[in-house]
């Protein structure tokens, strides 16, 4: 008991000492950039989720994404149409031709990205996983809205400083309605019958705007959305490439490639692009004759 007050100082000392010493060497300027180097916060803390982990991360991050696409999808009564280009771009530089911006949630689910391609591959991958263990925990496979929710759940959930760029469009059959719905970076979620995602949007929604009606058939749809992608990588420095068009079959559910193609070849160049009026004259210009009159060249 007599000791019980002596401990007590002691103790107390001991923390002023302490606490000085910390004090004089956090006022240090020499010591100063090392404590702050060294010092642990927990994890999970107030800090570390209103702040970013690195300083500048978010600028660092927007010079490296990608930029520059063109991806659209429209509904219609036979299912949903989806055409994508390949080009990825970083600033003035193209990164890639070949890039896959067609990325499949699960046989009846289809994604596309635009914008950061690091950034789109990685959540459209956790809500691939996702999909799958939903699959296996309850015996159901995951609805097109479900992987909306799950995608938009797990960007409102990120850091708002990173500068995450993702421009996702989720497609499938719901309840034996075509479901098309756009995600952005912030989470949030919108419902519609056409979008057109990327730098070359503006060009492809000119097409859309002119020639969509909700009662195409599933051709008709299909070159549209073909058409659009096509336009776009015309007039669009920062889209081209490999043309890839899906078609979200309404009866079965499922997603198939019906067309891949190279936009910068001519169609008669290009062994995988099927059209049926390839080389045809203009209708309002006679086809010039095959055997010529001999006068015909005054």
């Amino acid at each position: 008991a007599r000791m019980a007050p002596r401990l007590a100082a002691a103790r107390a000392a001991v923390f002023l000492v302490v606490g000085a010493a910390t004090h004089w060497s956090r006022e240090s300027p020499s010591t100063r950039a090392l404590w702050e180097r060294s010092r642990l916060r927990p994890l999970g803390s107030d800090e570390d989720l209103l702040e970013p982990p690195v300083a500048g991360i978010a600028e660092t991050l927007e010079e490296r994404s990608f930029h520059g696409t063109t991806t659209v999808a429209l509904c219609f009564e036979g299912g949903i149409a989806c055409a994508v280009d390949s080009r990825a771009s970083m600033g003035s530089y193209v990164g890639s031709s070949r890039t896959e911006k067609v990325i499949p949630f699960s046989p009846h689910v289809l994604g596309t990205m635009a914008g950061s391609a690091a950034d789109c591959s990685h959540f459209i991958r956790l809500v691939s996983a996702h999909a799958k263990l939903h699959e296996l925990e309850t015996g159901e496979r995951l609805t097109a809205v479900g992987a909306a929710t799950i995608l938009a759940s797990l960007l409102r959930r990120q850091h708002k400083g990173l500068g995450l760029s993702v421009g996702t469009m989720i497609m499938g059959i719901h309840r034996t309605q075509p479901y098309l719905c756009y995600v952005d970076s912030d989470g949030s979620r919108l419902k519609g019958n056409l979008f057109a995602v990327g730098s070359g949007s503006p060009f492809a929604y000119s097409v859309l705007d002119a020639h969509y009606r909700p009662d195409m058939t599933a051709e008709e749809a299909l070159d549209l959305v073909e058409r659009a992608v096509t336009t776009a990588a015309t007039r669009d420095a920062f889209s081209g490439g490999i043309i890839n068009v899906y078609l979200v079959d309404r009866a079965s559910g499922l997603w198939s490639r019906v067309k891949r193609f190279d936009s910068s070849l001519p169609p008669d160049l290009d062994d995988d692009r099927s059209r049926p009026d390839a080389g045809s004259a203009p209708p309002d210009l006679p086809r010039p004759s095959a055997d010529p009159s001999p006068d015909s060249g005054d």
